[in-house]
């Protein structure tokens, strides 16, 4: 009797352990990546309100014997999931004269652009650029990742404000746009 009343527990007990086995289903997870490249529209170039633009100015004639630098934090801030260049390229060969120097032009060559890689941290290659009319290369190779930060320097040198360049011409604004072009390998 105990061995039959054994054997009926056993199997008693092997039954429920059949009829509530674990039951499992699977989903399915997919990540879709795209080639993405951006620029923050938080960058100082560009912005509507006016401080990604440069200005310098020539008061006296000590400004028109010293260099000139103005620096530009995140002037450009880039989002990129490639390897990328930076270009640049002036929208003229010159400065364009205004109000009361209208018709007068100042050569675009006498801006030299380099990146500031105290506040950048883009990476890649930097080189300064001359600016001129053609797009030329500033940073080659800069690794991918999110919101790379581009720090400009715009310099005019002593020898090109104090050349015929820039000294002697009529007084006033002179303007022109300068272009950054983003490119992923």
């Amino acid at each position: 009797m105990k061995k039959q009343l054994l054997i009926s527990a056993l199997s008693f007990a092997a039954i429920l352990l059949v009829n509530t086995s674990v039951k499992a289903q699977t989903a399915n997870v997919t990540i879709n990546l795209s080639d993405v490249i951006s620029v923050n529209p938080n960058s100082s170039a560009g912005n509507a309100d006016g401080s990604g633009d440069v200005l310098f100015e020539y008061p006296d004639d000590a400004a028109y014997k010293a260099d000139q630098t103005h620096s530009k934090s995140d002037h450009i801030i880039v989002t990129s999931t490639k390897a990328f260049d930076v270009k640049v390229q002036a929208g003229g060969t010159n400065f364009i004269g205004e109000g009361t120097a209208a018709g007068e032009t100042i050569p675009v060559n006498v801006l030299t652009l380099k990146v500031n890689e105290i506040t950048s941290n883009v990476g890649g290659t930097a080189t300064p650029v001359v600016l001129n009319g053609n797009l030329q290369t500033l940073i080659t190779e800069a690794p991918i990742g999110s919101e790379k930060s581009v720090s400009i320097d715009y310099f005019i040198p002593k020898e090109k404000s104090s050349s015929t360049d820039i000294l002697g011409k009529p007084a006033g604004d002179y303007k022109q746009s300068v272009t950054y072009t983003i490119t992923a390998h």
